[in-house]
Parts: structure tokens; C-alpha cells; sequence
């Protein structure tokens, strides 16, 4: 794509498995690490892709849950990851803000932008 347009503009990360357990015994080693590769390695690797080709006023849009904060008693290892995606969003915020590369934003109002 970056190649036929020329630019990115806007990374909008948006996977997600989830399969209910009743218990904890109930998820497999294959069901947890499935869950994690899914819900949050991806965006790690979509935004260390991205990020070179990103221009001032360029977005990263991580999708993340409201399970992410308040936890569901049969998604125990979805909700692990999207608690890690609400994490992961503000710590890459903070690291590129410090790196110079975005300016500081009032949160729900101004879009990141990438200093130019």
C-alpha cells in the first residue's frame, strides 16, 4: 500500500480473538498464547512498521476494551490483553511525546501530531 500511495496516514489497530472459559483450568496454554498473539503482538509490530512512514498529522489508533479496565470473569485472557493495549497506548504515547516526535495533546480533544 505504501508503495501504490505514496504515504500513511492513519494505523488503525483492531484484532481481537476472545473464546469464554468458565475457569481458569479451562484455558489452555494454546488458547492463552493465541489470545495474546492476536490481541496485542500485532499492534506492537503494526506500530514499530508504521511508525518510519508516519508524516505530521499521521494517527495511531489502538482499539482496546472497556474488559480492559473492568475485567469479565469468563474472558480472563482477553481482558489480560486489553488491559496490555490500554498500557501499551499511553506508554507509546509518552515514548514518542519524549522522543520529540509527537506533541502533547489534551486528550480526547486534540489528535496526536508528529512534530514537522
Amino acid at each position: 500500500m505504501l508503495e501504490e500511495f505514496g504515504r500513511l496516514d492513519i494505523l488503525v489497530n483492531n484484532a481481537a480473538y476472545q473464546q469464554h472459559q468458565k475457569s481458569i483450568e479451562d484455558i489452555s496454554d494454546e488458547q492463552w498464547e493465541r489470545t495474546f498473539r492476536t490481541n496485542i503482538y500485532g499492534y506492537f509490530a503494526m506500530a514499530r512498521a508504521a511508525l518510519p512512514h508516519l508524516r505530521p498529522g499521521s494517527a495511531i489508533i489502538n482499539c482496546g476494551s472497556i474488559t480492559g479496565l473492568e475485567g469479565s470473569k469468563e474472558l480472563l485472557d482477553y481482558s489480560a490483553t486489553k488491559g496490555a493495549i490500554h498500557a501499551f497506548t499511553k506508554a507509546l504515547a509518552q515514548n514518542l511525546v519524549e522522543r520529540g516526535e509527537l506533541r502533547p495533546t489534551r486528550p480526547g480533544l486534540d489528535p496526536p501530531q508528529r512534530r514537522g
